[in-house]
């Protein structure tokens, strides 16, 4: 088996800076290890730019979130949604590295929908509520549920460089758990590296 670079067009997806690439039907884990190897390595050196998805029913902490975001050049907003619905669809068509959430929406809560994206193949969530500052019961549910971490809406601002590195990390450990995912299934189907 070898892996194969092809590339990169419209529908190659950037996984490190610098380095697009679509896997063959034929590939390898294997050989893509020195791109995910950055165990030590700044996040900020091995991240391109974050897609990001907002999920919040109130349109100011939705104009903020995104205001923080994109100030730099680490983060982009592929959608907003004010809805669990909206945010279904969202993700369907702009496939998002990672999604930040409200607890408390009109209809499906926060939490709900976090149990129903723990598959390991999904994006990460990150919550940003009013009732999850650290050490709270929310946010320790939150977290249980399958939240990469959470965040205090009140302290968004002051906080906004922390949460675009939880949200770097949040998704480089999504793609290493990805990663690595593969290469236990190459082994169990009996191929090496």
């Amino acid at each position: 088996m070898r892996a194969t670079l092809e590339p990169p067009d419209r529908s190659a997806r950037p996984l490190a800076r610098g380095i697009s690439f679509q896997l063959s039907t034929r590939y390898s884990p294997c050989s893509f290890r020195s791109i995910f190897r950055a165990e030590t390595a700044p996040v900020e050196a091995v991240m391109t730019k974050l897609r990001v998805l907002v999920v919040d029913d109130s349109l100011t902490i939705r104009a903020t979130l995104e205001e923080i975001l994109q100030r730099g050049d680490r983060c982009r907003v592929v959608g907003s949604a004010a809805t669990i619905e909206e945010a279904r669809a969202l993700i369907l068509s702009q496939d998002p590295d990672v999604i930040t959430l409200d607890l408390a929406l009109p209809g499906m809560d926060g939490l709900s929908f976090l149990d129903e994206r723990k598959a390991p193949h999904l994006a990460p969530s990150i919550v940003i509520s009013s009732s999850t500052p650290p050490g709270t019961p929310a946010s320790r549910e939150a977290m249980a549920r399958g939240a990469a971490a959470c965040f205090d809406k009140g302290r968004l601002v002051a906080e906004g460089p922390r949460l675009v590195r939880e949200l770097q990390l949040a998704a480089l450990t999504h793609l290493r758990q990805r990663v690595a995912k593969l290469e236990r299934d190459l082994k169990l189907s009996g191929q090496s590296c």
